[in-house]
C-alpha cells in the first residue's frame, strides 16, 4: 500500500522538530526530515537528510530534487 500523506520538516532532528516528527509518524505520514544532525528516532516511514539548509550548494539541491524535494522534482518524496 503506497502512503498518500508525506510531509517535509525542517529541524526535525531535536526538540520541538523531533516531537512533531515523532507526531507526524504516529498519524501515519511519510516524513522526511532535513536537518544538519541525523534524526535522534528511527522509523519505516522516515527519511533523515543530513543538511545544512543555510549552505545548500548546486550538487546538494540536485540531490534534493533527485528525491522528489526541493521544487522542480519527482512528486512526493522517492527513497534517498
Amino acid at each position: 500500500m503506497t502512503n498518500k500523506h508525506h510531509a517535509l520538516l525542517t529541524g526535525g532532528s531535536t526538540g520541538i522538530g523531533a516531537a512533531i516528527c515523532k507526531r507526524l509518524l504516529d498519524a501515519g505520514y511519510a516524513v522526511v526530515s532535513l536537518d544538519r544532525k541525523p534524526a535522534s528516532v528511527t522509523h519505516s516511514r522516515l527519511t533523515s537528510v543530513v543538511v545544512d539548509l543555510s549552505v545548500v550548494s548546486g550538487s546538494e539541491l540536485r540531490l534534493l530534487r533527485g528525491c522528489g524535494l526541493g521544487g522542480g522534482g519527482a512528486s512526493g518524496a522517492a527513497p534517498c
